[in-house]
């Protein structure tokens, strides 16, 4: 029983020593589009413009070996504006995206990871035959993931998740 010990500790002490290929990649981008649609119905002109926009940004790596442990982290903005006539619609959507898998098949039958995202989108209205109106909805959400592979048996992999979601309703907003 000691002499096992001894070489399991040996073995974990020996994938840690090696020199590591850590490092992290950073990436991003940034983007917008504009779209006009024109239509005209014998004298009646009527115009729909529509803008967006985007960025993002992730970091993934490994402070450590790659096949010890990845960690990935990110996240995201997109609006949109519409206007139709004298109505205006705006939506607003940030991301925040995160994960860490810890070990791999390469160096343990066992291997997890783990993940968590929040979504918020916030949407207004002005204008329009029922006057400006307002809302939101925010998702946050979890997964993990638990998988054993080993020589000569099945693979086996259990995974789980959960997502909770909130809504703030239309609000409509009276003017004066």
């Amino acid at each position: 029983m000691r002499r096992t010990r001894v070489l399991i500790l040996a073995a974990a002490g020996a994938a840690l020593a090696r020199p590591a290929a850590a490092g992290f990649d950073l990436s991003g981008a940034v983007g917008g589009g504009y779209q006009r649609t024109d239509e005209w119905v014998l004298s009646d002109h009527s115009a729909v413009t529509l803008w967006d926009w985007n960025a993002n940004l992730s970091l993934s790596g490994s402070p450590i070996r790659p096949e010890m442990m990845q960690l990935s982290l990110g996240g995201a903005y997109a609006g949109r504006s519409n206007l139709y006539g004298e109505t205006t619609a705006r939506s607003d959507n940030l991301t925040f995206l995160g994960s860490l898998s810890l070990l791999s098949h390469a160096v343990s039958p066992l291997a997890a990871t783990l993940g968590a995202s929040l979504s918020k989108v916030d949407f207004h209205t002005s204008g329009g035959p029922t006057g400006p109106t307002t809302g939101s909805t925010q998702t946050l959400s979890y997964s993990g993931t638990l998988g054993f592979e080993a020589d000569r048996l099945p693979a086996v992999q259990v995974f789980t998740s959960r997502s909770e979601s909130a809504n703030r309703s239309f609000a409509l907003i009276l003017n004066g």
